[in-house]
């Protein structure tokens, strides 16, 4: 959408969490699947850049370990249209295909304010 400068802009973005199973032998699978996982999104952010805007493993709040991942994730035109699609590029993930996530997806479009970046922004 067109703005003036420094006026925010609308745009839709998916809002995706993906809960571990909370077990012992989920958090040592994340951690030797890790490098597989990584690789993954490396090369689908490669061949799609900005269709995943942020991502990462959520944490407990008590331990600080993983018990999950969340991704904010572009919509539309360079980004997933569908949440069937984007339930699709998960499940081909090493952490889906290997029961580290529990098979459960939250899946959420939002609408975020957004502004061109100004020269000086990191």
């Amino acid at each position: 959408m067109a703005s003036s400068a420094g006026q925010p802009t609308q745009a839709l973005r998916w809002l995706v969490r993906v809960p571990d199973h909370n077990t012992a032998e989920s958090s040592q699978k994340r951690m030797s699947l890790q490098g597989e996982h990584k690789a993954r999104l490396t090369e689908f952010k490669q061949q799609n850049p900005g269709t995943i805007q942020y991502g990462g493993p959520t944490l407990d709040e008590e331990t600080q370990k993983p018990n999950g991942s969340f991704f904010v994730m572009r919509h539309g035109q360079g980004g997933f249209a569908t949440s069937s699609d984007i339930r699709a590029w998960i499940e081909k993930d090493a952490y889906w295909k290997n029961g580290v996530w529990a098979g459960v997806l939250e899946i959420q479009l939002y609408q975020a304010n957004t502004r061109p970046k100004a020269e000086n922004d990191f």
